[in-house]
């Protein structure tokens, strides 16, 4: 099984090139290239050629984007900033080689009580950029959600958030050639459910992890094994479905007070965190 981490976990730190390069320096032999707050390079004339320039560069260290993250942001920043994009950054995730891109679904309202209007403009959204996805050979993985409750300001579930609707979003849409989920374990267990119960309701329907750690409180996005999660029991869920895609990281949170040049300590522990569970869910599936 193939393992990998999101590059923002290094380009926030200390660039673009330079997060990639250490990233690879630390063995990974995939990366989730999420896509950077100042989007600029992967829009407009020179983007696909410089998706290209990546690419080169990471194949000739021996590594590969296995996938890709589109930018998010709160409603109204998504919505005029980042969506009149999204045809630009599917296409810049496909010419870097990726195989899955996560866009994340339209969050307008606090979801309870607004499940259905929340359905209907993410079934609008994500059929509006399927032909576009189709044509560039890269699948759509739509990512389980959170939101913050308006009075006890704690972490509530957002769309995606129960099995039940995340398999109606998915089978609604159908077109398994461009519409996948995207996992997040974190974001399961902030919801008030457990992953690897999750990932048995979903099943084949996965095609791509977000594994990283939290305490069931706050979104720490930390490695796993570090925090609450029961990371055995995912692995073993994993197996159980026969999961085929790639064992990403997604643990920006755990380099957050690290010191910059301590940075390649924490991401050669990172990739052998990855390393561990990618290999242990391969051999339960025997």
């Amino acid at each position: 099984m193939l393992y990998s981490v999101n590059t923002s976990v290094a380009t926030d730190k200390v660039g673009l090139e330079r997060g990639i390069e250490l990233l690879i320096d630390a063995g990974f032999p995939a990366l989730d290239h999420t896509v950077m707050p100042d989007f600029s390079y992967a829009i407009g004339k020179d983007a696909l050629a410089y998706a290209k320039k990546l690419k080169d560069y990471a194949a000739s260290r021996g590594v590969a984007f296995n996938q890709a993250h589109a930018p998010f942001a709160v409603y109204d920043y998504f919505m005029e900033h980042h969506v009149p994009h999204m045809p630009e950054f599917i296409r810049f995730a496909a010419a870097l080689g990726a195989k899955n891109i996560i866009i994340h679904p339209v969050m307008k309202y606090r979801h309870y009580g607004h499940e259905e209007e929340h359905f209907e403009m993410n079934m609008e959204f994500y059929s509006s950029l399927a032909q576009v996805a189709r044509d560039s050979g890269i699948k759509i993985a739509i990512e389980n959600m959170w939101n913050t409750h308006p009075v006890t300001k704690r972490i509530e579930g957002s769309v995606c958030s129960t099995p039940e609707e995340f398999v109606r979003y998915l089978d609604t849409l159908g077109q398994p050639d461009v519409f996948t989920a995207c996992l997040d374990t974190g974001h399961c267990a902030l919801s008030g459910k457990e992953p690897e119960n999750v990932i048995r309701a979903l099943g084949s329907r996965i095609g791509a992890i977000h594994a990283h750690d939290v305490d069931y409180v706050e979104d720490l996005h930390t490695v796993p094994g570090t925090s609450k999660l029961n990371f055995e029991a995912i692995a073993r869920a994993l197996a159980d479905v026969n999961y085929s895609g790639d064992f990403t990281l997604e643990i920006k949170g755990f380099v957050k007070n690290y010191p910059i040049d301590a940075l390649p300590i924490a991401y050669r522990f990172m990739c052998e965190t990855a390393r561990y569970f990618a290999e242990k869910i391969e051999k339960m599936k025997v």
